[in-house]
């Protein structure tokens, strides 16, 4: 399902999402949502004025979609126009016709609430159920060059992240990332105590080789092995994330289902946040 906004991005999604249809018995729903606070003004006006707007609040979004539609490669099934608040109809109608991906472009926060909460596209990464994939680019093809970021402490996330990525992009030469780094206030902790900066490059090197052997014995066994490469890297992983998505290497950048509990999956600043936010290339998000 590509979920659209009367913006720049929606010739993105809808090329990157009539890539993706175009695999054998796939249908692409295309929806757009006019959000019903457009109608808080007009309500103050009068009813009648209410009663003006939505009709057509609603014919400007069914031209946006026709002329969507109509764009050369396009392979879309069918068309929805719906009123409310943007992200709840996104999940809603995305449940409702048993969509396997949701397909949106990055949405830049539009006022001080979005700006604190999220953008349409962060709130629809929070609560979806399913894979969500957030265009920035046009599609120039299939996806050729993917990051797949995955945490060894939680294995439980690698299957997703994998399935996803090999779903989405099946042609793909795909790089299996697991950062390794030493986090910052335990390094200061250790400077504390005299410990010399050998010793902590050794510990650093030592997690990173660590790290190594899991991700090599997660993946053992794996048919689908042959295009994938493993890396375990060192630094902060939401920015090593961004600086390799605007590699010319790296067209797509898979992340895993790594918040653990309510009050992880609501915190901005995550690093799923972070790079969804700041990366130049297309990010999916994928679900357990």
């Amino acid at each position: 399902m590509a979920a659209v906004a009367d913006d720049g991005a929606a010739e993105a999604v809808i090329s990157r999402a009539s890539e993706l249809a175009s695999a054998p018995g796939t249908k692409m729903f295309v929806l757009h949502v006019v959000e019903d606070k457009a109608l808080i003004f007009a309500e103050a006006m009068s009813q009648g004025a209410v009663a003006d707007l939505r009709p057509q609040l609603v014919a400007e979004a069914e031209k946006t979609l026709a002329r969507l539609k109509a764009t050369p490669g396009g392979k879309v099934s069918e068309t929805r126009v719906e009123m409310g608040t943007p992200h709840e109809v996104i999940l809603r109608v995305a449940d409702q016709i048993g969509a396997a991906i949701i397909v949106t472009g990055p949405g830049a926060p539009q006022n001080l609430r979005e700006k604190v909460l999220g953008s349409t596209a962060d709130r629809v990464v929070r609560a979806a159920s399913l894979p969500v994939l957030v265009v920035r680019r046009h599609a120039a093809g299939a996806y050729r060059r993917v990051a797949a970021a995955v945490d060894v402490g939680a294995s439980a996330a690698l299957e997703p992240v994998l399935s996803a990525a090999l779903r989405v992009a099946p042609e793909a030469d795909i790089e299996v990332l697991h950062f390794a780094g030493v986090p910052r206030r335990f390094e200061e902790a250790l400077r504390r105590t005299a410990t010399s900066e050998a010793e902590i490059s050794a510990f650093r090197e030592a997690r990173r080789r660590a790290a190594k052997q899991e991700l090599t014995r997660l993946m053992k066994g794996r048919t689908d092995r042959q295009r994938m490469t493993l890396s375990v890297r060192t630094g902060e992983p939401a920015r090593a994330l961004v600086r390799l998505s605007r590699s010319p290497d790296v067209d797509l950048v898979v992340l895993g289902p790594h918040a653990h509990n309510a009050v992880m999956r609501t915190l901005l600043g995550s690093v799923a946040q972070t790079v969804l936010r700041s990366a130049t290339c297309d990010v999916l998000i994928a679900r357990n």
